[in-house]
């Protein structure tokens, strides 16, 4: 590998999905600048680390130099883990929004090609549509101030892609589980794992049949790295990833349970029902069951973990971050999962 060899430049790379994509960039010898706030969590061959603050347009500038692809993962999440953002934080447009406006200023006043611009949104997007299953033609119907945020992130970098100043691949993603580089997760997977393994009953804010896609971290970075190899037959529109099935809610924790009581022994801890707080929105309740169909005729991409053995690897990953796994009576194995 040399400096001539292309570089990719990942905007949030030490973030959850961030970290991931580079792991995965690092194994495949990708030539890649990784970009967060926050120090990487180990060193990898290959890699460039760089800690910035890209809601500094001065420092987006410099990171950004050179730069033959961008992959733009960078979102204000609450408490660092968690997509509901209060609706008036202003702090949403400036962290999540602001730096798209900015990379885009930036690559239209030093490019003469249209710069390759990945990003990661979500399937909420589209709100609650009549039908479970989407395929990308369900109107938008943001319901959060984290939806509109992404939404506006998007719009703005396919206006950019219709003028010529990039080529924008937006990839919304529906749920996103998986024992990630250095982390075991975010989201409602990790959460309920974490509440297991304290012995805490699951609980959920329904009877337990909403559907829900889950797709493994593993398989997104993947797709991320897929959209950055096809930006030229996927500019200009949005692309749904998912792994094309939907399970039940109630069947994920009791999964959780069950994989808890495998390494720990214990009995099984509950799944119960609760009232939903203040703070819960119409998507909660909405089944979602993504057709990543037309992403994977271009790119071949297909989600390749499991659910069990994700949900297996997160458990595990959060024994692994407790003093209660030496009180196991298993060792804790490898992890089964291999990069996708």
């Amino acid at each position: 590998m040399t400096r001539d060899d292309p570089l990719i430049v990942v905007l949030g790379g030490t973030g959850y999905l961030g970290s991931s994509l580079v792991s995965r960039l690092a194994a495949l010898g990708v030539r890649t600048r990784a970009v967060g706030r926050r120090q990487a969590w180990r060193t990898l061959p290959l890699i460039e680390h760089v800690r910035a603050d890209v809601t500094c347009k001065t420092d987006l500038a410099a990171v950004v130099r050179e730069a033959d692809a961008v992959v733009h993962l960078v979102a204000l999440l609450s408490g660092g883990r968690s997509w509901r953002v209060a609706e008036d934080d202003p702090e949403g447009h400036r962290v999540t929004v602001q730096p798209m406006y900015d990379l885009l200023d930036i690559t239209g006043a030093d490019r003469r090609a249209p710069l390759p611009i990945v990003t990661a949104g979500t399937t909420t997007i589209a709100g609650c549509p009549d039908r479970a299953r989407l395929d990308g033609t369900e109107p938008d119907r943001p319901g959060t101030a984290y939806d509109r945020h992404k939404q506006a992130v998007e719009r703005a970098l396919l206006t950019a892609t219709e003028s010529g100043v990039a080529l924008g691949v937006p990839l919304r993603l529906p749920t996103v589980y998986g024992a990630g580089a250095g982390s075991p997760g975010s989201g409602v997977v990790s959460a309920m794992a974490a509440r297991a393994v304290a012995g805490l009953p699951l609980t959920m804010w329904h009877d337990g049949s909403v559907l829900r896609d889950l797709v493994h971290v593993s398989d997104v970075a993947s797709a991320l790295w897929l959209a950055v190899r096809h930006a030229a037959a996927l500019g200009g529109r949005t692309w749904l990833i998912g792994s094309g099935d939907a399970i039940p809610l109630g069947d994920v924790l009791r999964m959780i349970a069950a994989a808890t009581t495998r390494w720990t022994r214990d009995a099984p801890v509950p799944v119960v029902r609760v009232d939903p707080p203040e703070y819960a929105t119409p998507a909660d309740f909405c089944d979602v069951e993504v057709d990543p169909g037309p992403f994977t005729a271009i790119t071949g991409w297909r989600a390749t973990v499991r659910l069990e053995d994700g949900v297996d690897a997160v458990v595990r990953a959060t024994l692994a971050e407790t003093d209660r796994y030496r009180d196991a009576r298993k060792p804790l194995p490898t992890n089964r999962i291999s990069p996708s």
